[in-house]
């Protein structure tokens, strides 16, 4: 039986957000042999071992982020130290986002963001809570990393996600049906 994929803590800064990498040389390949497989952290950005007995890894196909971004018009609070200011996330994945804001904090710090879910992906408004790693920030735009999360915020986050790819598909499929030439069959592309 195959185990659900669990990442383990970061060593260094105790985090949960870890991923995956691949394995670098011979001593790397032996070990998983063994189920100890190498780890990265994406707060910290440290690579380490860690066992993971009976899981089996499925090589990730999706962009390099792991996952597609999604153009956004949410608000949000940004908090950094005892700073509170708006903001405006202009795009999300599962692993991060990017917000309009006037803060302006170095990248390497750490943010607290609520986020407003619209109501017409679950149903009724959600105010999601992240802590993210800032990536980069210039111009009043700032790139977060989500580096923590409780479990409750992290599956109405995702069911956000999934409905509105799956809900941008079906407007794309049938923006596409309009404009098709009558009388033509439509090319699948």
């Amino acid at each position: 039986m195959i185990n659900e994929l669990k990442s383990p803590r970061c060593p260094n800064c105790r985090t949960a957000s870890t991923h995956r990498v691949p394995r670098v040389g011979v001593a790397e390949r032996l070990l998983s042999l063994f189920s100890i497989f190498p780890f990265a952290c994406r707060s910290c950005r440290r690579r380490f071992r860690a066992a993971q007995r009976g899981v089996r890894y499925v090589r990730n196909t999706l962009d390099p982020r792991g996952t597609g971004r999604l153009a956004a018009a949410l608000p949000a609070q940004i908090h950094t130290g005892n700073v509170v200011a708006q903001g405006s996330v202009v795009d999300v994945s599962l692993h991060g986002c990017a917000i309009q804001t006037p803060l302006d904090p170095r990248p390497g710090s750490r943010v607290q963001i609520e986020i407003d879910l619209p109501a017409r992906t679950l149903g009724v408004p959600v105010v999601v809570t992240l802590i993210g790693a800032v990536r980069h920030s210039s111009s009043g735009r700032i790139g977060v990393r989500i580096v923590d999360m409780t479990d409750a915020h992290r599956e109405q986050y995702r069911k956000f996600l999934v409905s509105e790819w799956l809900r941008r598909a079906e407007l794309r499929r049938h923006q596409a049906g309009r404009h098709r030439i009558p009388g033509r069959p439509s090319v699948a592309r």
